[in-house]
């Protein structure tokens, strides 16, 4: 077992640094199982690229403006934060900022569609380009069907974060739980694309690309769009920056 001291030595946090280091997910739950990450989130005062440890921990680091930006918005993951996370060493008191700024959107579900729906042409492509990078593909649009997912929770009351409890309920949370730990299959993906067009009352826009350069043409800037196909483009080392919804 892994208690939250354990992570702390891990961390080597400085105990004089003002960042805030918070636990969260199924670490933070106490739900977790053996194979599960333990994601740690440090808020600081600027960019900077994420940290992984060991295979194991996982420290995304945020700017504390842009999260305080994503939960005046009503923000899932500043939902997520605020109901779930347990701060590690948090002095400047970020978490108790967060909500205290958090402002509940009239509409969790129509607010994830408008965030969504732009992004979802990226999953508009071809068995041939998704085998160049199967895993990250699949993890951008498991990224989609999840936040459109909890959308539709949190507008019906008090819920928890755990997919594999969601899982008991809602089919597509069942889906998601078998195939998040298994090699990526493009029958799988289109299955799960097809969940987030329907999340969205979407049917594609597009014809599935064939290359990268064909795909990043349908961004039309969207900011969501570009950090998942950097992501995708850059595989599991790239800079997991990502504002995140």
């Amino acid at each position: 077992m892994t208690s939250e001291q354990t992570i702390r030595e891990a961390l080597l946090i400085d105990e004089q640094s003002r960042d805030s280091y918070l636990l969260y997910g199924s670490y933070a739950r106490g739900d977790y199982q053996s194979s599960s990450d333990i994601d740690v989130l440090c808020i600081t005062t600027s960019r900077k690229r994420a940290q992984r440890m060991d295979g194991h921990v996982t420290v995304h680091i945020y700017d504390i403006k842009d999260l305080l930006e994503t939960a005046r918005l009503g923000g899932l993951f500043i939902l997520h934060l605020v109901s779930e996370a347990k701060p590690l060493h948090d002095p400047s008191g970020y978490l108790d900022q967060l909500s205290a700024a958090f402002q509940k959107p009239d509409s969790y579900t129509l607010s994830a569609r408008r965030t969504v729906k732009p992004a979802t042409a990226l999953l508009d492509i071809g068995e041939s380009l998704f085998a160049i990078a199967p895993q990250p593909f699949m993890h951008a649009a498991l990224f989609l069907c999840r936040t459109l997912l909890y959308a539709e929770h949190a507008d019906r009351g008090p819920f928890t974060f755990s997919m594999r409890e969601l899982a008991a309920t809602d089919e597509t949370a069942s889906i998601i739980c078998r195939i998040k730990d298994q090699a990526a299959s493009y029958t799988d993906f289109k299955n799960i694309r097809q969940a987030v067009r329907n999340k969205v009352e979407s049917s594609s826009a597009f014809p599935d690309a064939l290359s990268i350069e064909e795909l990043a043409q349908r961004s039309h800037g969207n900011i969501l769009f570009d950090g998942l196909l950097r992501r995708v483009i850059e595989g599991q080392g790239g800079d997991p920056y990502l504002m995140c919804v």
